[in-house]
């Protein structure tokens, strides 16, 4: 899968590429710009058997999204309307789903913990500024830094 400034996912068939997207998903309404949550820059991830797909401001007009798409088929399993447009990456950690989304005025950012199977939001926390960085995890911890300049370290949750 592969994200596009043009806000669609195309999925291919590996050893076929040339033969085009097997599949797409309009994730965000496009723009040149995706600072300003137009399209998407995220990097599809895997896992447990779902595409996880994000960018900025849907065809529906929501700020930005999470969507949770079948890999083979492109059917939505689930989709999480975020509070911001989403520019990093999404790590997933055991069944949590590590999202951040910006305020579309680069005023703050959101820390979201997502139940990947079914996109219920486990937690939400608040930061200073906006986060352009994935986070990283490890070690029971996620990192994240926002453009304010302050680490900030959350503890996974338990199953």
């Amino acid at each position: 899968g592969s994200a596009n400034k043009d806000g669609w996912v195309y999925v291919f068939r590996r050893g076929v590429i040339s033969a085009g997207p097997v599949w797409k998903y309009q994730v965000a309404v496009g723009g040149p710009d995706p600072l300003q949550g137009q399209g998407s820059l995220v990097a599809p991830g895997f896992a447990h058997g779902l595409l996880y797909v994000a960018g900025g401001t849907t065809p529906e007009g929501e700020p930005g999204s999470v969507v949770a798409l079948d890999p083979g088929t492109g059917a939505v399993r689930w989709k999480h309307t975020t509070p911001g447009y989403v520019f990093a990456g999404m790590p997933v950690l055991g069944e949590v789903l590590v999202v951040v989304s910006n305020a579309a005025d680069s005023s703050k950012s959101w820390l979201e913990l997502l139940e990947a199977q079914t996109g219920e939001s486990l937690k939400r926390f608040e930061l200073t500024g906006p986060t352009y960085g994935a986070p990283t995890v490890g070690q029971g911890l996620i990192l994240v830094y926002p453009y304010s300049g302050q680490l900030r370290a959350f503890s996974i949750p338990a199953p």
